[in-house]
């Protein structure tokens, strides 16, 4: 029987077929209906009707025979079209559900929304410096020159005490007698310096560990709360701010944030302490607009033959070469803060 033959080569059983006066058959290709012509017996195969349904793979024709429509299965749905539900609905309130991958080499697959983050910093050695600019170079012609001297090389008695004040002409001290055989003195030391520190930080010395979260739109939460998460993604939900625990089931709370502030404690600096004079001398002079030479001396600390020994200084000029350091000094306390910070609480 024409019919029968035809329900066996589709695979429908009797109740698939229509036994309606104008029967329609799908197009499998397109999903379009053709109408098909009965007689008026209802057989379709009387009236000369010729049934051709489109093969889905190659879109060729094949005569399927006479019967009436061939079923075609529902397209599966979409990727993450399915609405909230109750695991969605069972979330902890003032939580949005993300997912989470310990490292930024997951990709968030589509349509989810990828956001890097960081999380635990730790502050290395370096993180923290400190800077000195110097505001007054320090001088090292300024202070009281202390001489002691004696007419042998001993230099044990106490001499005369100048006033140093710069480089130029300076009258020696009232009311001394002549030189002594030796004499000796220390240079002065650096004074009068200015300087002004301030912290430098170094976020190159600042360790995180680099991570990535992927926000879920909402057509996407049921699938994901149910444990739809991507491979090598954690489903977790996110709260702003830094959480010190998570809701129940939830794990242990991770803190991230978008990246890294770094702030460093205050800190000071010195630039008189360690700067150093050196290659002091003292010119003396026999008159007191320092035109006549009597001698020059070395100040270096060391007892010393004085050339001029018996004459009468009158002025005196002194100099020094300056060395100049700045030290600086202070704790360099080193603060790391997560920017935006995100509290995360992951499913086990």
């Amino acid at each position: 029987m024409v019919v029968a033959a035809a329900v066996a080569g589709c695979s429908l059983d009797a109740a698939g077929l229509s036994t309606g006066a104008d029967a329609s058959v799908t197009d499998v290709a397109t999903h379009r209906e053709a109408s098909v012509p009965h007689d008026a017996s209802g057989n379709p195969d009387a009236a000369g009707a010729d049934v051709r349904v489109l093969h889905p793979d190659d879109a060729s024709p094949h005569d399927t025979g006479a019967h009436d429509r061939v079923a075609v299965p529902d397209a599966p749905p979409v990727a993450c079209s399915v609405p909230p539900g109750p695991c969605v609905a069972a979330l902890p309130a003032g939580w949005q559900l993300v997912t989470f991958a310990s490292s930024q080499m997951q990709a968030c697959p589509s349509p989810l929304t990828p956001l890097d983050v960081v999380s635990d910093p730790v502050a290395g050695a370096g993180a923290c410096g400190c800077e000195c600019d110097v505001t007054t170079p320090p001088v090292c012609n300024e202070g009281s020159l202390a001489r002691t001297v004696s007419a042998d090389g001993s230099c044990n008695q106490s001499g005369v005490v100048l006033s140093v004040d710069g480089a130029g002409c300076s009258p020696w001290a009232a009311g001394s007698s002549g030189l002594y055989a030796y004499g000796k003195a220390s240079p002065l030391p650096a004074t009068n310096g200015a300087c002004t520190a301030s912290a430098t930080m170094n976020t190159g010395d600042v360790t995180t560990t680099p991570a990535r979260v992927c926000t879920v739109p909402t057509n996407c939460e049921e699938q994901t709360c149910e444990g739809g998460a991507a491979a090598g993604f954690s489903v977790c939900i996110e709260q702003a701010g830094a959480q010190t625990s998570c809701p129940a089931g939830w794990g242990s709370p991770v803190v991230v944030g978008t990246s890294i502030d770094l702030s460093c404690s205050a800190c000071s600096c010195d630039v008189n302490t360690l700067s150093t004079c050196t290659a002091a001398s003292l010119a003396i002079f026999g008159d007191g607009a320092c035109g006549t030479l009597l001698a020059t001396v070395a100040v270096d600390g060391t007892c010393v033959a004085d050339p001029a020994a018996g004459q009468t200084p009158v002025a005196f000029k002194y100099g020094a070469t300056l060395n100049q350091v700045c030290a600086t000094a202070g704790a360099k306390t080193a603060t790391v803060a997560l920017v935006s910070p995100e509290t995360l609480c992951c499913k086990p």
